[in-house]
């Protein structure tokens, strides 16, 4: 999971859909203060920090209640989702 203050986006991750893919990619794109959960294992190139409370597959709802309202309504939400 990323909530990315610099790009004001929130990257919920889902089950078995490159989502540690896409967070190495990020991890190197944002900023020092954005959230990132750590991944297990341990993935060269990902840089877990400000987590606290979120864990990797935290749900939307859950980061809608940890997060202010500000946060969640002007930041741009997305996941990825894969049709087998």
């Amino acid at each position: 999971m990323i909530i990315s203050h610099r790009y004001r986006f929130i990257f919920i991750k889902t089950l078995k859909t490159a989502g540690t893919s896409i967070e190495v990619y990020l991890s190197g794109q944002c900023g020092p203060d954005d959230i990132f959960t750590p991944v297990f294992p341990p993935v060269e190139g990902h840089a877990p920090r400000n987590f606290g409370q979120f864990y990797n597959h935290y749900s939307a709802y859950g980061v809608r209640q940890a997060v202010s309202p500000d946060i969640w309504n002007g930041y741009f939400k997305f996941c990825v989702e894969r049709n087998p």
